[in-house]
């Protein structure tokens, strides 16, 4: 991981709002919303989800082949779940090779960034005071979904990823990741935002940060949330 990652359509922000679109019209099963319906803050935060996810489905964790959302499979929802937005699991040969990486997203249609310090918040969270928002209890959380779905041979690997701090999680990434108006500079924002991190514990090769700047933002997710170019 390098540190910070600029996401922007190419060639411009028509071509990334039509791969956004064709996402969502292969995702979204109940409809798009009226187009009178006004869009709700807790559905521009799934959007955000949906859009980092499949970014980093399409282009990033090719070689994932276990992800879980919180948010991002129901973009459309009025319902914003409280648990880790995007899991990344990546099992290799040997425990030595596996790694989570764990994706918190704030989007932001507004002419202020600071809603990305919210990342770390969500961050202190997985070795705060509220069990149930530890890293441990995230954990056991994947544990739960693995069995669920067959794959209960891989908990004890899963568990090796973290530990009691974050010099100790040997296997815990981080991805904060804000979804942006691209008429912002977010460089010095979320190079700040890492620092922190890293101040906090976390290695240096172990936070990267990711900006997704779209144009117009505000417009362009009310068009996609009602599937218009």
């Amino acid at each position: 991981m390098t540190g910070w990652t600029e996401w922007r359509g190419t060639p411009d922000d028509g071509a990334a709002h039509q791969t956004i679109l064709t996402w969502l019209q292969n995702a979204v099963t109940a409809g798009f919303l009226d187009q009178t319906q006004p869009l709700s803050q807790r559905v521009k935060g799934n959007l955000g989800e949906f859009i980092a996810y499949w970014i980093g489905k399409s282009y990033v964790f090719t070689n994932v082949a276990i992800v879980h959302t919180s948010n991002a499979w129901d973009p459309l929802s009025e319902i914003s779940r409280p648990d880790l937005d995007i899991v990344w699991l990546y099992f290799g040969e040997t425990e030595a090779d596996d790694w989570a990486v764990l994706q918190e997203v704030k989007t932001t249609g507004g002419n202020s960034l600071s809603i990305a310090d919210g990342l770390i918040k969500d961050y202190e969270k997985l070795f705060g005071e509220n069990v149930r928002l530890t890293l441990q209890t995230r954990l056991s959380a994947l544990k739960n979904k693995l069995d669920q779905h067959g794959q209960g041979y891989l908990s004890t690997r899963v568990s090796a990823l973290g530990g009691p701090r974050p010099s100790q999680s040997r296997g815990i990434r981080l991805a904060p990741t804000l979804v942006h108006d691209a008429a912002l500079d977010s460089s010095g924002k979320m190079i700040a935002i890492r620092q922190v991190l890293i101040g906090q514990g976390w290695s240096t090769d172990a936070v990267e940060c990711w900006s997704v700047a779209l144009g117009e933002i505000e417009q362009r997710l009310v068009r996609l949330a009602r599937g218009q170019l």
